[in-house]
C-alpha cells in the first residue's frame, strides 16, 4: 500500500503550494491603547524648556508657584517607545510607535515662566496670559 504516503506527500505539496500563492496570514491588527499620566516638577527659576521629537502636542496653562504640572494623554498602536526626562527645568519628550501615535501635553507653568520649544516641540497657538512663550 503505497498510495498513503503519496497522498500524504501530495497534501503536504499542495498545501505549500497554497502557502506561496496566498502568502504568509496575516498578522493581527495592533491594537489602540491609550493612557494619562501626571508628574509634578520644581521649577529652580523663572526659565522652562520644552524638547520633543516624535508626534507630540503642547498646551500650556498657568498654575502654582515654582511648580511644573505636565499630564499627558498618549494613544498607540503596536510597539511603543516613550521616554520623558526631567533636569532642572528642561522637560525632554521622546515618543514613537507603529502607528497611531500622538501625544498631547497639557502643562501648567507659574505666571512669569519663560517657556522656549526646541525639536520637533512646536510652539502652541496661544500663549497663556503672563507666559512667556520663545
Amino acid at each position: 500500500m503505497r498510495t498513503a504516503p503519496v497522498l500524504i506527500a501530495g497534501a503536504l505539496v499542495a498545501g505549500g503550494a497554497l502557502l506561496v500563492v496566498n502568502g504568509l496570514p496575516d498578522r493581527e491588527p495592533p491594537v489602540p491603547q491609550s493612557d494619562v499620566k501626571t508628574a509634578t516638577y520644581e521649577l529652580p527659576g523663572d526659565t522652562f524648556s520644552i524638547s520633543a521629537s516624535g508626534p507630540v502636542r503642547f498646551t500650556l496653562a498657568t498654575g502654582t508657584t515654582e511648580r511644573v504640572q505636565v499630564t499627558s494623554k498618549r494613544t498607540w498602536a503596536g510597539p511603543l517607545e516613550h521616554r520623558e526626562s526631567w533636569d532642572d527645568g528642561a522637560l525632554e519628550i521622546g515618543y514613537s510607535c507603529d502607528e497611531g501615535c500622538l501625544a498631547d501635553y497639557t502643562i501648567a507653568v507659574p505666571a512669569g515662566t519663560h517657556v522656549t520649544f526646541h525639536g520637533s516641540a512646536t510652539r502652541p497657538a496661544t500663549c497663556p496670559a503672563g507666559i512667556t512663550c520663545g
